[in-house]
């Protein structure tokens, strides 16, 4: 059993100068797949050209055809949803599915800003209108990800929504293979059973949130950038000890190990 990093061990990380490794064989063993939700062809294509470049082995399918596989890494890219100018990522509605699916969506966003991407939000379902057993409206629903996985499925899955920001296939394809490398490494060092997400309902008492993750109100208010305890509306806040995991951190580097290395 890999060991847990404690706090002491997490801090010393970030005076190292050499990025973190992670093998690309233990990459590829994560069952990778890449999932075309309304991006153009030509873009979609470039992006599995370079992933392949990169050494990535991966499954490529569209409109979420075969993603309702166990133990795989479904990673989902659309163009078509968000019309704003950063991108949005998109987590699980049900926080009770099994995977590992809430640190892959804060992997991706590392990695994200990593590459110089603008992600405006993680969200926890997309913004939509259904109506649930007691006849209430729900302003989220889950992404057609989600929906297609069932949820006793082992089995990670994110939605990367890109918005109108000018970024090219090669950017987004080195931001993929930068978040599954985080991915791993979380998987690989931290406690990987901890709540790292919580979908937060408008108006919730923000006390509530941060006893929940054992923390203070203000480090919930700073590692999730909110300014006001009464602001609180429908919305994913994380746990404010994200911000001493390295692979939730834009700001530190990773490689993958081996002949075929690539700093991230």
């Amino acid at each position: 059993m890999n060991e847990i990093q404690n706090e002491n061990s997490i801090n010393s990380l970030f005076l190292e100068e050499d990025p973190l490794e992670v093998s690309l064989d233990s990459v590829n063993d994560m069952n990778i797949i890449i999932n075309d939700s309304d991006c153009s062809d030509s873009f979609f294509e470039d992006v599995c050209s370079y992933l392949s470049s990169y050494g990535l082995k991966f499954d490529i399918t569209r409109n979420c055809i075969n993603i309702n596989e166990e133990d795989c890494t479904v990673i989902t890219l659309d163009q078509q949803y968000n019309s704003g100018y950063g991108s949005l990522i998109f987590a699980p509605f049900n926080n009770a599915r099994l995977g590992y699916s809430d640190s892959l969506a804060l992997a991706t966003k590392a990695a994200m800003e990593k590459n110089q991407i603008i992600v405006d939000d993680i969200i926890s379902g997309k913004v939509g209108f259904r109506k649930d057993e007691n006849g209430e409206v729900s302003t989220l629903v889950p992404t057609e990800s989600e929906e297609k996985i069932e949820s006793d499925r082992n089995t990670s899955f994110v939605t990367i929504s890109l918005g109108t920001q000018n970024t090219s296939a090669e950017v987004i394809s080195r931001s993929i293979l930068d978040a599954l490398i985080r991915q791993k490494y979380y998987l690989e060092h931290y406690d990987s059973q901890t709540d790292l997400l919580y979908r937060a309902d408008t108006g919730e008492n923000i006390d509530i949130i941060a006893n929940y993750f054992s923390s203070s109100v203000a480090d919930l208010l700073e590692v999730n950038e909110l300014s006001d305890v009464n602001s609180l509306k429908a919305q994913t806040i994380a746990n404010p000890n994200v911000k001493g995991m390295v692979s939730f951190n834009s700001e530190y580097n990773f490689s993958l190990g081996e002949e075929k290395s690539k700093t991230i």
